[in-house]
């Protein structure tokens, strides 16, 4: 009884997901990239000894 339960929101689900139209990604000309380092522990001190 507990399967036929569970069935039946899986089934929905898998429907839903299967008949929903597909998203598309927008085309792009150009863009951007970040660049960053971790500056917590910089070893500039030790480099002068």
């Amino acid at each position: 009884m507990k399967t036929r339960n569970l069935c039946k929101p899986l089934v929905a689900g898998v429907l839903a997901a299967a008949l929903s139209p597909a998203a598309m990604a927008e085309e792009k000309d150009s863009f951007s990239i970040a660049w960053t380092i971790y500056a917590g522990w910089v070893p500039w001190q030790y480099a002068e000894d």
